[in-house]
């Protein structure tokens, strides 16, 4: 798995990327899983510390 820094994740949201999957599995084979919920809770949780 390829990880990406708090700072790069957090600097990809506030440009607008909102998807979540690409950003956290970018380099697996998981974007075919359903993780909506997994994805609105990470918005509603990084949202607070912008």
């Amino acid at each position: 798995m390829k990880k990406i820094s708090y700072e790069e994740f957090s600097g990809r949201l506030k440009h607008g990327e909102k998807n979540f999957n690409d950003l956290i599995f970018e380099d697996m084979n998981l974007r075919e899983f359903n993780l909506s919920r997994l994805d609105f809770s990470f918005f509603k949780f990084y949202q607070c510390r912008f």
